[in-house]
């Protein structure tokens, strides 16, 4: 059986690796990002790049692109109202825990910045409250696909990877502690 060991650092990895298409904004003299030499890359291309290489660029004010997704507390509101009236899970971005790692993030660096204000500290226990509301509904539901057993294939399609990576352990420990109490 697969470990059941639960690693976000390999999710995260995966998430910053995967390929992004940025569109160059301007040329960048001596521009060498992941192996490639982009300095000759002319205004206007697209340049397929690792997500964390396609941020440099970004940050530098050099591409854009369309591929990146944030999401801000109104979408996680959005997406906690979503699961609560429909049975089935709700689609979500791939990356959805990541987006939300880096939302608490953030709103943790804002509350820094403004030395702890009430207003920051009530905002993050909102988002903390929000997020655990809907981990919580999307785990009851991921427990009673795995409870069903059988083809997850299709079901896995509205799942993050990290929830896909539960459910098939969830099923697999659930088949074989089925079989070992019902002997079959």
């Amino acid at each position: 059986m697969d470990s059941l060991e639960f690693n976000s650092e390999v999710f995260e990895f995966e998430n910053k690796n995967k390929l992004v298409k940025v569109t160059m904004t301007k040329p960048a003299a001596d521009l060498l990002i992941a192996g490639r030499d982009l300095s000759s890359v002319p205004k206007g291309q697209d340049v397929q790049l690792p997500l964390w290489a396609a941020e440099v660029l970004l940050k530098a004010n050099v591409a854009v692109t369309r591929e990146i997704q944030k999401l801000n507390y109104e979408d996680f509101h959005k997406i906690l109202w979503k699961e609560q009236r429909e049975n089935q899970l709700q689609k979500l971005p791939d990356d959805f825990y990541i987006l939300a790692k880096e939302l608490m993030s953030s709103l943790r660096e804002k509350a820094n910045k403004e030395t702890r204000s009430l207003d920051s500290i009530r905002e993050i226990a909102q988002f903390e409250t929000l997020l655990r509301d809907t981990v919580s509904i999307r785990l009851s539901k991921i427990v009673k696909i795995s409870l069903r057993g059988g083809d997850l294939h299709g079901i896995m399609n509205s799942m993050t990877s990290e929830e896909a990576w539960l459910c098939q352990r969830l099923t697999k420990l659930l088949g074989c502690w089925e079989k070992g109490i019902l002997g079959k």
